[in-house]
């Protein structure tokens, strides 16, 4: 989204959504413990944890580790090239880029 708008609209828009966020998530957690019991909302969130436990295995069983090792590598290859095209190399910009980079995909 970065690429298509501009960064102060980015940035706005991702902390609005913290704020939203963090503000339905305070509200759920304080409403549903007293509105179900603790044994319902234990067992619901076993549940839960067990689906999207056995569903990341299962995505991790099935994904192709020597494709996604290449798209990996094609990625820092391509991030690379931009950046010799944009930067000089050393730069304070170009450290703090690659520090985001890491960061993100961290």
């Amino acid at each position: 989204m970065a690429m298509h708008h501009q960064k102060s609209i980015v940035l706005s828009g991702a902390f609005s959504a913290l704020f939203v966020m963090t503000i339905l998530s305070t509200g759920l957690g304080r409403i549903f413990p007293n509105l179900i019991s603790r044994k319902q909302t234990n067992n619901a969130a076993t549940a839960l944890y067990a689906f999207f436990g056995l569903r990341l295995l299962y995505i991790a069983w099935r994904s192709d580790s020597k494709a996604s090792q290449k798209k990996e590598m094609e990625e820092k290859r391509n991030l690379s090239l931009d950046k010799e095209k944009q930067l000089p190399d050393g730069s304070f910009l170009d450290s703090v880029r690659l520090f985001s980079w890491s960061l993100m995909h961290w």
